[in-house]
């Protein structure tokens, strides 16, 4: 190659890499450009820090007021039965208060078996009723757990007991809020309830 051929390639490789730059600033983007918030003032600073502060206090308190209602609300029990079998020296129970149903089953002195069932997980109650006493079959809505059984229980105490447990399972249903009400007045408008319910069901 003469010297004035190899002057026209090099003169041809500059015009191509020059080419080759400009498509690649054509297709390669520019970077963003950053972007710079305000700066917040120092006093609003710490008055975001205090609304936040006391956000979370407010729910704090909220928190623990709903334990103490509830705690409270467990304490009051609608109604209380055990089992009048003659020759049980050691009777069973069942206790009912607005959100829980406990069960005891005694065997021996002093040793018994506690078993909670929340009412909102009853599926159904069944009385079987005789002369003198009935059997009480609290059914769980988890159908792998056994049923709940309870033998020789008055009468009338175990009709009044299926009225309560109907008409908690009304209230749950519903969302009816039975804080509001003294002890007396929640049983016997639960009881009434049950009772309504029980007769619409029929």
């Amino acid at each position: 190659m003469d010297a004035q051929g190899f002057i026209v390639f090099n003169q041809s490789q500059k015009r191509a890499k020059a080419k080759l730059k400009r498509v690649s600033q054509i297709i390669t983007p520019a970077p963003h450009a950053t972007k710079i918030l305000p700066k917040i003032p120092e006093n609003e600073q710490q008055k975001i820090k205090q609304e936040v502060s006391e956000n979370k206090q407010k729910k704090a308190l909220t928190s623990i007021e709903k334990l103490n209602d509830l705690v409270e609300e467990s304490k009051k029990v609608l109604i209380k039965i055990q089992t009048a079998n003659p020759f049980d020296l050691f009777p069973d129970q069942m206790i009912v208060d607005p959100f829980m149903i406990h069960v005891i089953h005694r065997q021996f002195f002093a040793s018994e078996q506690l078993t909670t069932v929340p009412v909102k997980n009853v599926a159904d109650i069944t009385i079987e009723t005789g002369w003198f006493f009935s059997t009480i079959r609290l059914i769980n809505t988890y159908v792998h757990e056994e049923p709940i059984i309870l033998k020789f229980v008055k009468r009338e105490e175990a009709l009044k007991l299926k009225r309560i447990i109907q008409g908690l399972r009304v209230c749950h249903e519903e969302n009816i809020d039975l804080t509001t009400m003294d002890l007396k007045q929640a049983i016997d408008k639960v009881e009434e309830l049950g009772k309504s319910n029980r007769e619409k069901s029929a």
